[in-house]
């Protein structure tokens, strides 16, 4: 079921994002689902893997003291089974496609 809902997502995502209208049998779907999951996966198998980004070897550096405050940015990150990790990693992809870019 939760393969399902993430290639619903991914549907509508390729959707809004490219104007492409896919279905669960679609090789572009296929594809980046598999992006999703090895991504993930990849994520899972990293140190500091707790957290959406790793500093400084991802380049989320924070200035501000505030930026450490309990509410913060840099305490907001918790990313405990790697999904914001994973969908921010879906993003780059599709908004940096060619027909995102440009159309």
């Amino acid at each position: 079921a939760g393969a399902v809902a993430i290639k619903n997502k991914l549907i509508e995502m390729h959707r809004d994002f490219l104007g492409e209208s896919l279905t669960l049998a679609s090789d572009e779907l296929e594809a980046s689902y598999s992006l999703f999951v090895e991504t993930w996966q990849d994520r899972l198998s990293q140190s500091g893997n707790g957290w959406a980004w790793n500093y400084p070897d991802e380049n989320c550096y924070f200035w501000m003291d505030s930026h450490w405050a309990e509410d913060g940015p840099a305490n907001q990150a918790s990313d405990p089974d790697g999904i914001l990790y994973t969908w921010t990693t879906i993003l780059i992809y599709l908004m940096t496609d060619f027909y995102y870019l440009h159309e």
